[in-house]
């Protein structure tokens, strides 16, 4: 008799979603609960991070208003005018 294998628990897909120039990287913590997603943002050159309990969304939006200031990136972000590009795979 075959024993079914389990499918990966989706909290435990750690997905990188974006990344800068100065090589820090936001990553998804998905949970079976949409309201218990969060972003993992850490700091590309060193072992600074922080956590954002809340979905990217919430989290992108939260920055750019700078309601949510991450420790990771630098003090004066975003600008007044920031830039965005978008990746050529997409």
């Amino acid at each position: 008799m075959a024993v079914p294998v389990p499918a990966p628990a989706l909290t435990s897909k750690i997905t990188i979603y974006s990344w800068s120039t100065n090589a820090d990287m936001c990553f998804l913590l998905p949970n079976a609960d949409p309201k218990k997603w969060a972003v993992l943002t850490v700091i590309g050159r060193g072992q600074e991070y922080d956590l954002f309990e809340g979905g990217p969304e919430s989290y992108l939006l939260q920055v750019m208003r700078r309601e949510f200031v991450s420790d990771v990136f630098p003090e004066d972000f975003p600008d007044d005018f920031p830039e965005y590009e978008r990746h050529t795979d997409i």
